[in-house]
């Protein structure tokens, strides 16, 4: 059965609030191709990724009955313009990702999808820009697959300028109307103390005091979220006018050297995000002024991919090669008074991540649950009035990504993956790698760079050195 409408679960209704009140624009997955196609060969491969994936031509609509907000299939035909936007800037560099977080925030309420992709000729590079209530870095990835495989396999390819990508008909629709987290069996022990959260909250509504940090935390005090949001309202009326002009830092590693960091990974039994994680940490405890902070505990977040998790809970092997947004939150913390070698960090978070995102999974999902119970508008508002973000760093990895073969036309030559600065974590590293190595952006604040940028030239220096051969 075809369903028409779905509404959104507790946590794409999290990310759907945070758009709406101007917190998050968009987050991308980009390529380097080794030649660009034409916009004849771009408009077949986006019409059929189209006609697969029914997330490409959703936008989000309100229930005119309940209020509620629910996926809605786009009304009107689309043409390669509506979704592909060909820019001349000479470099995709710093001011440019700036530009792209402050000027591409998608709207709601509309008939247009919730991406769209820049086309940058000078470098080659594609740049898929992703709305995070439809989409999550894994989507981004399985949606260049797919282009590839049909940029590599054209089908009825005309230079007709007229032809529309997307025309809508009656017999599409979803094929379920929830999101697979609510097909998840919530624990008894879960549903009452939701209740009774719920019951608590009407009573004391949520506040800063329950959402900042403590004075064990870290904490810079050079940044604070007042640096982040400006205090007047954008034009548009959104409640929050968020700062866009982050230092922009990418940590590239050759693909030799990627392997060897590898090599060193398995001989310690760990991942590379759990080195990539303790590196981070430990060019904290080493580079950072005692002067420039407070507080010794770090928290820090790692957003996981939950799709192969699906699979093995819900019973259904398809999840890996859907849509959507499947985050799951691993977080992790560490004291900067422990004292303790890399290696014995490292094994400590790789000990903590496996857990979490094995036996520990339906703690997540129980998470998530108390979402149903919250009023989400409120929790921003309170995680803004905390004036801390609540992280002291994220590291987002997406991981090795082939995307297509070496024989293939059109082949990917690099690729990249970025987030805009936000209100949870004082920086952001977003990481992929592919057979050009290895790329990890570090997104930081402004007010933070005589802070952070010795240590990620740390982190920068200790990888290249150990990736030598």
């Amino acid at each position: 059965m075809r369903i028409k409408n779905r509404k959104l679960s507790s946590l794409e209704r999290y990310f759907y609030t945070r758009s709406i009140l101007n917190l998050h624009s968009c987050f991308y997955v980009g390529i380097r191709l080794n030649q660009l196609p034409s916009k004849a060969e771009l408009r077949s491969a986006i019409k059929r990724a189209i006609d697969k994936f029914i997330q490409l031509r959703c936008n989000v609509g309100i229930d005119e009955k309940d209020g509620k907000p629910y996926f809605k299939i786009v009304d009107q035909s689309l043409g390669l313009e509506d979704v592909v936007e060909f820019v001349d800037w000479t470099r995709f560099d710093e001011d440019k990702m700036n530009y792209v977080f402050q000027n591409y925030a998608f709207r709601y309420h509309t008939e247009k999808p919730l991406w769209k992709m820049l086309v940058i000729p000078s470098e080659r590079k594609l740049v898929l820009l992703m709305s995070h209530v439809l989409f999550d870095g894994m989507a981004g990835v399985i949606i260049w697959q797919e282009l590839l495989k049909n940029l590599n396999e054209p089908k009825g390819i005309t230079e007709s300028r007229s032809e529309r990508i997307y025309e809508p008909n009656e017999s599409q629709g979803f094929t379920s109307d929830y999101h697979p987290y609510e097909g998840w069996p919530i624990t008894l022990k879960t549903k009452v103390l939701r209740f009774l959260f719920g019951q608590y909250l009407k009573w004391k509504p949520i506040n800063a005091d329950m959402v900042g940090l403590n004075e064990k935390d870290f904490k810079f005090k050079n940044y604070s979220l007042s640096h982040l949001i400006a205090k007047n309202p954008a034009p548009t009326g959104d409640r929050y006018q968020v700062r866009c002009d982050s230092v922009q830092w990418n940590i590239h590693l050759t693909l030799k050297e990627m392997q060897n960091v590898l090599r060193l990974c398995r001989e310690h039994k760990v991942s590379l995000s759990s080195l990539l994680t303790a590196l981070f940490a430990q060019s904290l405890i080493k580079f950072s002024n005692p002067a420039n902070y407070t507080g010794c505990q770090l928290k820090i977040c790692l957003p996981m991919n939950t799709r192969i998790a699906c699979n093995k809970y819900l019973q259904n092997d398809d999840y890996t090669k859907q849509l959507g947004n499947f985050v799951g939150t691993v977080n992790l913390s560490s004291n900067i008074n422990d004292k303790i070698s890399l290696w014995e960090l490292s094994k400590l978070f790789q000990k903590d991540i496996t857990q979490k995102v094995g036996s520990d999974i339906q703690d997540f999902i129980d998470e998530c649950s108390f979402l149903d119970v919250l009023n989400i508008e409120e929790l921003f508002a309170a995680k803004v009035a905390a004036s801390n973000p609540s992280d002291t760093f994220e590291v987002s990895n997406l991981g090795f990504q082939s995307f297509n073969n070496s024989e293939d036309s059109f082949e990917v030559i690099d690729a990249f993956f970025n987030q805009p600065q936000g209100i949870s974590s004082n920086f952001c590293c977003s990481v992929i790698s592919t057979n050009n190595g290895l790329n990890c952006h570090v997104t930081i604040p402004r007010n933070l760079k005589e802070d952070l940028v010795p240590c990620i030239r740390y982190v920068e220096n200790w990888l290249r050195w150990e990736g030598k051969e």
